[in-house]
This record gives structure tokens, C-alpha cells and sequence, in this order.
């Protein structure tokens, strides 16, 4: 067997591979959707078994299986036969580290305001808006299945940065942290899971809120977390000597960015600490999948993502210094700031 280096592939050859590449995408969301991967967990299949399982046509199932061996997501097991790929044991409802509500999410909603990206480029605005007719939040706070494809979307990613997160950043010290836009609760839980003494916020808005009072009561955390339902655009909960925003600030526009963080400087105490879990941008030329998440982003939401010299500007003009920036075993980093004296 011969390979070919992308270095000996024509130009013509590499850019329209590029240019095709979200053909792998929405192959990936589709099989997603259909489960594919729950049904491949039990061994090879025949694509026609599978198809008959999952409410695909057999043929057209066969061709997007076929695209996505090619990069790992299954594997042929012989004519007309697939096994789970390593990447397609990532698409498992059952995985501890599963992305299927990810992948759902980016080749659903956001990939509808991804596919008029031009719209944002030529107003800076999100295309998401003028496609879907609503703002992002708006919009899935009136689609509900949407809306939860979303929240597990964020509950995956948690389990897979945000364990990242605890390996690498140390939260020994804090008395009590306070998760702003916690979501499911599946950070502070596992944080007060692995710190014992500490105690927690959960805070986000009532009804999700709720749902993450459930996931305390299963970690068996109500007597040392408290669930609060609010709008962290008008304030925080006090009492804090910690608070950590996880994936919240890149979602917001400039001046709505500022009042979230001035509104965590007010509920802190002057030895606060502020802790952003964030992707933070390389400069130069460096390939990131921040990269890939801040065109996402552009298309569908008003926020992006920064640079470190980015992050610390937005900080100082909310009253924080920027004290380190923590990586990862991920790309999500651990900013860590407190109030300027």
C-alpha cells in the first residue's frame, strides 16, 4: 500500500478537501442523531440491520458510513458490515465522555446559522438571528428539543474539558465557590466531589436551576450546595470567595461581557477570586480549535473568543487583574483574576 503525504496532493487536490469538509460534519451529526453508535456498541452490523434499527435507508445509510471510516468514526468490518470507530465511541449515550449531544447541537441549530455565515461577515452581526428569527437564547428557550440538545450539548462538554479543568487547576482554599451559569451543576459538583470541605452556588436561570438541584440531590450535595435560580445580567449571589464562570463570557457581546463580570466584582468580597474556563486563542498562525468555535461563534451568538492580552483588556475595565492563565490538558484554560486594588 502507497500513501500519499498532503505534500505530494495537488493544491486543487487539498483546497477542495477543505471546502468539503462539512460534508464530514453533517455525516457525523446525522449518525448522532440516529444512535447509530448505541446500536454499533453491541458489535459489528450489517448496514442493512443498522439501517432497519435506526429508520434509514439502507443504501444511503451505507454512504455515509462508508465517508465517516475514512476519519476513524467507524471502521469496515467487511462488505456491507461497520464496527464503532475509537472516534465513534465518543457518540455512546452510555460514554462518560460522550459528545453525541455536541454533535447534535453543531450540525442542528448552529449549523443553520453557519451555513449564511456570509450574513455576519458582512454586518457583524449573527447570521443566527436573521436565519432562525430570534436571538440563539431566545430561540431554544422557545424550541424546547432544541433547547435540550443544547443543555446536554453543555453537560458533554463539561464532562470532557471541565474534567480537564479539575486535573489541572488547584481549588484548595476556597471556602466558597459560586458556579455562575452553572448549568446542569455537573462542574461545581465535581468540584465539591473532589473537595470535601468546600462548599457551593449553583446559580442560573430558575428553570435550569432546577434541573441542576437534581443533579446535587444525585451527587448527594443539597446539604453543601445551594441551587439559585436568577439573572446574572442584573446580579450574582453574595457570599462567595470564589466564582467560576465556565464557557460564559465568549457567548456575550462587549458591554453585556462587562456587566457579568462588574456584577461577580460586586457580589466578591476585595480578596475575591475570579475563575474563567475559557479557550484562550494562540497567536499567529497556530491552528486551535478556539479558532474553529470563534467562527461558530460569530455566526450564531454576539460574543468570540480572545487572546490572553484580549482577556486581560476586558478584565481590567471590569475591575479585575489578570493574575495567570492555567492550561490544560484540553484546549479550555483556567484564567485566574482577582479585584485591581
Amino acid at each position: 500500500m502507497t500513501t500519499n503525504p498532503a505534500a505530494d496532493v495537488p493544491p486543487q487536490a487539498q483546497l477542495f478537501q477543505l471546502g468539503a469538509g462539512g460534508a464530514v460534519s453533517k455525516a457525523i451529526g446525522i449518525i448522532a442523531e440516529l444512535g447509530v453508535a448505541d446500536f454499533l456498541a453491541k458489535g459489528e452490523s450489517s448496514t442493512a440491520d443498522l439501517a432497519g434499527a435506526c429508520g434509514a435507508q439502507p443504501l444511503a445509510l451505507e454512504r455515509v458510513l462508508r465517508l465517516l471510516a475514512t476519519v476513524d468514526v467507524v471502521r469496515s468490518a467487511g462488505p456491507g458490515r461497520y464496527a464503532l470507530g475509537p472516534l465513534g465511541q465518543l457518540l455512546r449515550s452510555d460514554s462518560p465522555t460522550s459528545m453525541r449531544s455536541m454533535m447534535r447541537m453543531i450540525t442542528g441549530p448552529l449549523m443553520r446559522g453557519i451555513a449564511q455565515a456570509e450574513i455576519s461577515v458582512r454586518t457583524g452581526r449573527p447570521a443566527f438571528d436573521e436565519v432562525l428569527g430570534a436571538p440563539f437564547f431566545e430561540y431554544l428557550a422557545a424550541h424546547e428539543d432544541d433547547g435540550l440538545v443544547f443543555s446536554e450539548a453543555m453537560t458533554d462538554l463539561g464532562r470532557s474539558f471541565n474534567m480537564a479543568v479539575l486535573d489541572a487547576y488547584d481549588f484548595s482554599g476556597i471556602t466558597t465557590l459560586v458556579d455562575v451559569g452553572a448549568g446542569h451543576g455537573w462542574l461545581v459538583s465535581s468540584v465539591l466531589q473532589k473537595y470535601p470541605v468546600m462548599r457551593g452556588i449553583l446559580f442560573d436561570q430558575p428553570h435550569i436551576a432546577e434541573i441542576g438541584r437534581k443533579t446535587l440531590a444525585e451527587a448527594d450535595l443539597l446539604d453543601r450546595c445551594e441551587a439559585v435560580g436568577g439573572d446574572f445580567f442584573a446580579e450574582v449571589p453574595a457570599g462567595g470567595d470564589a466564582y467560576i464562570l465556565s464557557w460564559i463570557i465568549h457567548d456575550w457581546d462587549e458591554p453585556r461581557a462587562l456587566t457579568l463580570l462588574e456584577n461577580c466584582r460586586r457580589a466578591m468580597g476585595p480578596d475575591g477570586l475570579l475563575l474563567l474556563c475559557e479557550f484562550v486563542l494562540p497567536e499567529g498562525n497556530e491552528p486551535h480549535l478556539g479558532k474553529v468555535l470563534d467562527f461558530w461563534i460569530m455566526s450564531c451568538l454576539e460574543g468570540r473568543e480572545r487572546t490572553e492580552a484580549e482577556y486581560r483588556d476586558l478584565l481590567a475595565r471590569a475591575g479585575f487583574t489578570l493574575e495567570r492563565v492555567v492550561p490544560s490538558a484540553t484546549p479550555m484554560c483556567v484564567i485566574e483574576a482577582r479585584p485591581t486594588r
